[in-house]
């Protein structure tokens, strides 16, 4: 299984070790991606709504947000907009099911770094998270 996450993703997260929080309601995608971010050496937290986010974030400081854009009862939008108004400012990448129904451009103002389509390469994902901490480094 070590094919899931690429060697760029493991020689960024030796030099960063970053923190990252998922806010994701799917329990699958939740425990692939905390296996592969633990593998590359993240640390990790995952949580199911904005309530937990948003009590995750009062506790510790991250590094890079994972954010579903369909959580039931909350949106993405939302749950981002409730994130930035407590005053958290880390990265975000917005996971979604459809990626042609979201416009990064109008996202950016949240801090969305980039998107990623739930379905499509696990590992696609992963090099995501690897852009966003090499991005992180270099500013």
């Amino acid at each position: 299984m070590s094919s899931i996450v690429g060697r760029g993703a493991v020689a960024a997260a030796e030099q960063s070790g970053i923190d990252l929080l998922m806010i994701d309601d799917d329990a699958d995608l939740m425990r692939l991606m905390q296996r592969a971010s633990t593998r590359a050496g993240h640390r990790f937290v995952g949580v199911a709504d904005a309530w937990g986010a948003l009590d995750a974030l009062s506790r510790q400081t991250f590094d890079l947000l994972l954010v579903d854009m369909n959580i039931p009862g909350t949106g993405g939008t939302e749950i981002l907009g409730e994130i930035r108004a407590a005053g958290h400012s880390a990265p975000a990448i917005v996971l979604t099911g459809d990626i042609g129904s979201v416009n990064l451009d109008s996202l950016r103002s949240l801090g969305v770094v980039a998107t990623a389509e739930k379905s499509s390469d696990f590992e696609r994902l992963m090099r995501a998270v690897d852009e966003a901490v090499r991005g992180d480094q270099a500013a």
